[in-house]
């Protein structure tokens, strides 16, 4: 009885090490992706100030890459990306903008959806904080002489 519980142990382990061997090898055939920086902090800009960054990612994969769909968390965002296939090696970038002339802390997502099969749904995020327009001193007009 023990050698059965054995062998059916021992023959569940091998099998487990196989499949972990087998997904191993799936995620190295395909694309995938890995950015430079997840996250960009712009820290306190002006009212309408420049919020753009610009999002560095690389194919660390042995296929082409392809970037499908960005996603914004809001109407307040928009990205720009690649539509060619990235190949294996290859760096490119995701550009995102936020409307600065919104006051108040800035903490936003963006979605990266690809064929890459190590992370096919990867999200970046944008954080800082746009501060009140500054009004400018009024200066009072010369007293005119007659």
């Amino acid at each position: 009885m023990k050698t059965i519980i054995l062998n059916i142990a021992a023959t569940c382990g091998l099998l487990f090490i196989s499949n972990q061997q087998l997904c191993a090898q799936e995620v190295t055939k395909g694309p995938q992706i890995s950015f430079e920086k997840e996250t960009h902090d712009f820290g306190q800009v002006p009212y309408r100030g420049n919020t753009t960054y610009t999002f560095e990612l690389k194919n660390t994969g042995k296929e082409p890459l392809i970037i499908s769909k960005v996603g914004w968390s809001c109407s307040c965002t928009v990205a720009e990306w690649p539509t060619e296939p990235i190949a294996p090696g290859k760096k490119a970038l995701i550009k995102v903008r936020y409307d600065s002339a919104r006051v108040g802390k800035i903490n936003k997502s963006f979605t990266v959806q690809s064929n890459a099969v190590n992370e096919p749904e990867k999200k970046l995020y944008i954080k800082g904080e746009v501060l009140p327009q500054q009004e400018l001193p009024v200066e009072s007009a010369p007293a005119q002489t007659n």
